[in-house]
């Protein structure tokens, strides 16, 4: 077996070597494995982000929170300086709106 293909050999119990042995390219193998995943985002309401594999019960690959991911993006080395003033204009407005929805809802679920 090689890194670059799968190999998978079946066995019989009367039989010293395998009765049938095959190959597939990586490529193949990995084409349908991802065409059939998909990967899930969910923003909870403790303001972490967790992405989730869909095709694996749920099953958490990462988790941070909203405030670290914002850090994260205001690094330097994170920002192209010639466009980081209109990226920066446009993440704050996205903020501003999203903390506008949460505060709207707040109100609503208070008053009742």
């Amino acid at each position: 077996m090689t890194a670059q293909s799968l190999c998978r050999n079946y066995w019989s119990a009367d039989t010293a070597g395998p009765l049938v042995s095959f190959a597939l390219p990586r490529e193949i193998v990995e084409a349908a494995v991802f065409v059939n995943a998909s990967v899930g985002l969910e923003l909870r309401t403790d303001g972490n982000l967790v992405a989730h594999a869909s095709h694996v019960s749920m099953q958490t690959l990462v988790s941070t929170s909203l405030i670290r991911l914002v850090n994260e993006t205001l690094r330097p080395q994170s920002l192209a300086l010639e466009k980081a003033s209109h990226a920066l204009i446009e993440l704050e407005a996205q903020l501003a709106r999203a903390l506008a929805s949460v505060q709207e809802f707040r109100s609503r679920r208070d008053e009742h």
